[in-house]
């Protein structure tokens, strides 16, 4: 049994023997040795402080997660760029839990107190130096490459110290920069296929990249991720994360434009998931540094329409032509903007129609209690019918209906085909915006209603003039909601013929083509995304106009 299951675990790669002495002095340090050294005075000896009990846990965490990644790239893997990158992040983490350290031992006030490196940091960084160096050993570096090393070096070391001192590091920061830092180590930055369909190589940054390239992303980002640790001002982390999804952006175009044979239209050059995880961090780390600025609802759509420009010019110029999703877009942009076409009519003709039938249908629950509950129960059970069931229920009725009525069928209205998706939209939109009329109509202040009709306004022009004005911001909310669902449900109209970007979402799926699912995905999300900025805008602006 144990020779069966030797034989059944794959090939362990053969550790670096360099790599594995450093390992052992560096774990042996953290786990006998005290990374700090609290003392009350300069004089006195102090008190040796070890890593979990000077930081708190995310920030014991985060470091070792940091130095465990570097270790295993110091056992495991042979390429000089990785070995470089995993000694610099150690460094760099090994660095802010020093200071970390100092910060959260020593009172505040107190000038008196010293806290200094441990035998575990100092044994941490010799370790990750020789690591270091080992790697540049290897690289083989020329003059101007060394010197430019050295500076930068130099440079980041005189910022830190130039610095005033760094507050507490900031926990979603630690875990967005270790999440980075793990991506860019262990996972690829770009994939590397024959073609469309077949599985590709996955290529790391700094393989993919010429070493300035490389060199310059990763400088970037770790501004980023210093940002994201220590900074407290919300615009100075915004404009952080902004330059880390240009540098993404343009290191992936970079990547597919080497790794693209000149003149070869079949290979594939996908983004990795290095580069999915880099976007998401940086993403979250832009929306909490938008939530801590609370910008007005002008400068959300104003920002919203600056990234859609820039994207729009960057895409117009080429700079992501080479990679596979754009080569996708090349073959299918005919048809691409027709079912974008088809998408957008199919999403705002629902909402539309069903805007037009359940406004008056919430004022007519609100008005008349009794037909509220049977009303809104109705629409409820038609909230809860799967799409693809819905779509199937009504494709009987409609084709009969085409079959016996030619004008239908002239109109375009038969079993298959945009139809059923339109009708099963319309049904889907209704409860939203019936339910919030009715809820926005009971949130107007009785007593204002009464003031209107004793000035002699009509029912009519109280309904119009004070409760509809009143109870917008809540109806809009409905329709916001429908709008976004409506632009997601559409995509599986595709199954029914009913034409959109889900058509290139099922049809990637059934070529096991990934690139084409990415290429009806990803409009499908900015749609939605940008739908819901301009409605939350348009409802803040009309709270605001409220109050």
């Amino acid at each position: 049994m144990s020779a069966r299951l030797a034989l059944a675990v794959p090939r362990l790669p053969r550790l670096d023997p360099l790599g594995a002495l450093l390992t052992a002095l560096g774990a042996a340090a953290l786990v006998l040795l005290p990374f700090v050294v609290l003392k009350p005075n300069r004089i006195l000896p102090g008190e040796p402080v070890a890593m979990l009990a000077a930081l708190p846990g995310w920030g014991a965490f985060a470091c070792q997660a940091i130095l465990a990644l570097a270790a295993l790239a110091a056992l495991a893997a042979s390429n000089a760029r990785v070995r470089l990158t995993a000694a610099l992040f150690g460094v760099v983490a090994v660095a802010l839990a020093l200071g970390a350290a100092a910060d959260a031992l020593t009172p505040a006030g107190n000038r008196v107190v010293r806290v200094a490196p441990g035998a575990a940091v100092w044994v941490l960084l010799t370790c990750l130096g020789l690591l270091a160096t080992d790697a540049i050993t290897r690289l083989s570096p020329g003059p101007a490459s060394r010197v430019l090393f050295l500076a930068l070096f130099i440079g980041v070391a005189g910022l830190a110290l130039a610095l005033p001192r760094l507050p507490r590091l900031d926990p979603l920061g630690a875990l967005l920069t270790a999440l980075g830092a793990a991506a860019l180590v262990l996972l690829p930055f770009v994939v590397l296929k024959p073609n469309r369909i077949l599985p590709g190589e996955p290529v790391a940054m700094l393989a993919a990249l010429p070493g300035w390239g490389a060199f310059a992303c990763q400088a970037i980002l770790a501004l980023a991720a210093l940002a994201a640790l220590a900074a407290s001002n919300a615009r100075v982390r915004l404009t952080a994360a902004l330059f880390g999804v240009v540098a993404v952006a343009l290191a992936l175009g970079a990547a597919a434009d080497a790794l693209t044979p000149a003149g070869n239209r079949v290979v594939r050059v996908a983004p990795g998931a290095a580069v999915w995880v880099l976007l998401t961090c940086l993403g979250l780390l832009a929306t909490d540094a938008i939530t801590r600025l609370s910008p007005g609802p002008a400068s959300r759509v104003l920002f919203l329409a600056l990234f859609i420009g820039v994207a729009g010019l960057a895409l117009a110029h080429g700079t992501f032509d080479n990679l596979s999703v754009m080569r996708e877009y090349t073959v299918n942009a005919d048809r691409f903007a027709r079912e974008a076409r088809q998408h957008v009519w199919l999403a705002f003709g629902s909402l539309t129609a069903a805007f037009i039938v359940a406004l008056p249908l919430g004022i007519l629950c609100h008005r008349a209690p009794r037909l509220r509950a049977p009303v809104l129960g109705v629409l409820n059970v038609i909230q809860t019918i799967p799409a693809i069931a819905l779509f199937g229920i009504l494709m009987a009725p409609l084709a009969s209906l085409a079959a016996a009525v030619p004008l239908a069928a002239a109109l375009g209205i038969r079993g298959v085909g945009a139809a059923p998706a339109a009708v099963a939209l319309f049904l889907y939109s209704l409860l939203p915006i019936a339910a919030n009329t009715v809820a926005g109509l009971k949130r107007v202040p009785r007593a204002v209603v009464e003031a209107a009709r004793g000035m002699g306004l009509t029912e009519w022009q109280v309904l119009g003039a004070i409760e509809l004005v009143l109870a917008l911001p809540v109806i809009l909310t409905g329709v916001r909601i429908v709008l976004v669902q409506n632009i997601g449900m559409v995509t599986v109209a595709a199954l029914i013929g009913g034409g959109g970007l889900g058509t290139f979402v099922f049809q990637g799926i059934g070529q096991t083509a990934i690139d084409l699912v990415l290429l009806g995905a990803i409009p499908v999300v900015a749609l939605a995304f940008s739908a819901a900025v301009v409605l939350d805008a348009l409802i803040e602006i009309r709270d605001r106009a409220r109050t």
